[in-house]
């Protein structure tokens, strides 16, 4: 049954508020325990490796304590070179058996979680992209540690590079992130919204998060909330209350992603990095996934068209 204006607004209020001072101690506390383990590992003496968060806690979109917070470790003297979605198969291959050092993927995945097991009294190394620091009660969240590699692209038409990390899953798979751009995107356009960008995030990853648990939506990644609420024009998200925002912002991503749409173009979307387009061949989601989804959020709310 939809929630009456009454009901949606107390609902949307809780992702209004700004984000709590613990969270950033937190997120600083999670950083440094991870870079403490990897200064003090032998192995990775002279390395240089990054430490950085990176994901939802890190642009302000996480919905509480409950969320892992995620930590990247580059190894960014070892790169790799490919398109924006990543490499074929055959050239993953070749570089891998042109490097002749010791840094392979499953090397330094290893080494990684042996720096955090003498760091942390219980480490999650079975999954299958990155190792998990479980939370103290009561206190920090669980840390999701992410192994990875720098990754260069090179556009054809402008030749302007961009660098982004690769992070190899154990099964053998790759997986292309660009942290930075969408860290540095997702500040400027909270910025520019008033920190209206942050607020309707937080309120479509929940609402979606309830639908998806009573069965009334499919699962998808909570990255493909932030993603649509990203191509909602900063004007509309500076519109009115934030109710009006939030309804405004629907509304424009259940057109654009609507099939019987004659303007829209949701091919020409991108991802809060700028650089991938949000539907494509490869992708874990669909146009059609996204109109359900935000049909969904809509009707649940209470808003009419």
């Amino acid at each position: 049954m939809p929630l009456t204006d009454s009901q949606r607004i107390v609902e949307l209020a809780r992702w209004a508020e700004p984000v709590r001072a613990s969270d950033g101690q937190w997120l600083e506390d999670a950083r440094r325990l991870v870079a403490g383990a990897v200064a003090r590992h032998p192995a990775f003496a002279g390395l240089g490796l990054l430490v950085e968060p990176v994901g939802s806690w890190a642009n302000g979109t996480h919905l509480g304590s409950a969320v892992d917070i995620d930590v990247r470790v580059e190894f960014a003297e070892r790169t790799f070179h490919g398109a924006v979605g990543g490499m074929s198969a055959q050239g993953l291959a070749r570089r891998h058996r042109a490097y002749g050092g010791r840094w392979t993927p499953q090397e330094f995945r290893s080494e990684l979680g042996a720096a955090l097991s003498s760091a942390c009294d219980v480490v999650d190394t079975g999954r299958s992209t990155a190792l998990r620091v479980p939370g103290v009660p009561g206190g920090r969240p669980g840390i999701r540690v992410v192994p990875c590699f720098g990754y260069l692209h090179r556009p054809v038409l402008t030749g302007t590079e961009q660098r982004g990390i690769v992070v190899f899953t154990r099964d053998g798979r790759h997986l292309v992130n660009w942290p930075r751009q969408q860290l540095e995107n997702g500040r400027a356009k909270d910025a520019a919204t008033g920190h209206r960008y942050t607020y309707a995030v937080r309120a479509l990853k929940a609402v979606a998060a309830d639908l998806t648990s009573t069965g009334a939506s499919r699962s998808l990644p909570s990255y493909f909330t932030e993603c649509l609420i990203h191509c909602v024009p900063d004007g509309t998200l500076r519109t009115g209350s934030p109710d009006d925002a939030f309804r405004g912002s629907l509304g424009f991503l259940e057109y654009q992603l609507s099939v019987w749409s004659m303007f829209a173009k949701p091919d020409t979307l991108l991802e809060p990095n700028g650089i991938r387009r949000l539907f494509g061949p490869g992708r874990p989601w669909t146009r059609s996934d996204g109109h359900a989804l935000v049909t969904a959020v809509r009707r649940h709310l209470g808003y009419r068209r």
